[in-house]
């Protein structure tokens, strides 16, 4: 069988190519994935054709940087290049997954030249499937990471590397122990539990909220969702796909809510101890307490206002453990020391402090 016939009876695309990048010949799945007819393309270079030719990122290509010429002048072989095809009257893009095999001349008796021979399939559907999803994770702005466990290599994209304050090649190549540096030790038992619990089969996939570190040496709130994708025969993992996302705006809020919650039933507390109390000093500085350890504060006061003499003068006072009391100095003091305060308080009522 010759080459023309082996070419006829290919089940995929083929179109040979001369030394020049010219187009030789072609089968008749070549038709049917590009949509055009032979006599179109035969005899011409690609970027004579009727049709635009780009790469993934909508460019078109340029002379030099297509497989074909990209082969020859190399002399190797071009693997796995996606490319589109641009109809240009109805706009129509049909992608397509390219290898070109390099030929290399025969010299001889019967001399050959160079050739290229390009395989194509049409991956449209795929390739449309694949765009969606990560027009949808950089949207989404979630760091992807793959991770192969027999080689203990861990592959991640750029919103990943970005998300920490890195770039992909300042953390590439990377084993899985980078990940690990990068775990908050008060978090890294919660990450090997949901790890474990998903390689056990307990857990249908693998997922926790925990810290990594920055670059810049702060805590970054993550949720991790992974899963493995790949089994062994006896239940061994073996590759696992995963995403990470910035929950530290969420990890904030929930910290103000939680606060909120605590200081109503706090507050709610402190009322109804005042009600039939013996005690009001006692109750007073009890509350006060409570106050100070759930805003951490040094000390909590309260002054007595005498508007007669201008003057205010500390009459319970409640210290942190270590802190000084200055309820002694604090007595008669002048109000007109304290023009802010006093500003505050006849017009909020309350002295915001700190935001």
């Amino acid at each position: 069988m010759n080459n023309k016939e082996i070419i006829k009876n290919f089940p995929f695309g083929v179109i040979l190519h001369n030394s020049e990048g010219l187009i030789i010949d072609a089968n008749k799945q070549v038709e049917q994935i590009l949509k055009v007819n032979l006599n179109e393309i035969i005899g011409k270079k690609w970027h004579k054709l009727p049709f635009k030719v780009v790469n993934k990122e909508g460019v078109e290509y340029a002379v030099k940087k297509h497989p074909v010429k990209e082969a020859l002048l190399a002399g190797r072989d071009v693997k796995d290049e996606i490319i589109g095809i641009v109809h240009l009257e109805n706009k129509d893009v049909i992608w397509i997954n390219t290898t070109t095999v390099f030929k290399p001349a025969k010299l001889g008796r019967n001399t050959e030249q160079s050739q290229a021979i390009m395989y194509l399939s049409d991956v449209t559907d795929i390739f449309k499937t694949t765009v969606t999803l990560e027009s949808v994770i950089e949207n989404l702005n979630l760091g992807t990471w793959q991770w192969d466990i027999e080689t203990d290599t861990l592959i991640f994209n750029k919103q990943w590397a970005e998300m920490l304050g890195y770039t992909v090649e300042e953390l590439s190549p990377s084993k899985i122990g980078v990940w690990h540096e990068l775990i908050h030790p008060d978090d890294f038992s919660i990450m090997e539990e949901s790890l474990f619990a998903h390689f056990e089969k307990k857990k249908p996939q693998y997922l926790c909220e925990i810290r990594l570190r920055l670059k810049n040496g702060s805590w970054l709130w993550v949720r991790h969702i992974g899963k493995v994708t790949l089994w062994s025969d006896s239940g061994k993992p073996l590759y696992m796909f995963g995403i990470h996302q910035n929950i530290s705006d969420y990890k904030k809020n929930e910290l103000i809510l939680s606060w909120k919650i605590e200081y109503g039933e706090m507050i709610s507390d402190i009322s109804s101890k005042f009600i039939g109390i013996n005690n009001i000093d006692a109750t007073i500085i009890e509350s006060f307490g409570k106050l100070g350890s759930l805003n951490h504060a040094s000390r909590v006061y309260l002054f007595l206002f005498d508007t007669k003499k201008g003057t205010m003068s500390n009459t319970h006072e409640w210290c942190a453990k270590g802190v000084p009391p200055q309820k002694e100095i604090l007595q008669n003091l002048p109000l007109t020391d304290f023009p802010w305060w006093i500003k505050e308080l006849s017009e909020v009522g309350c002295p915001k402090l700190c935001s």
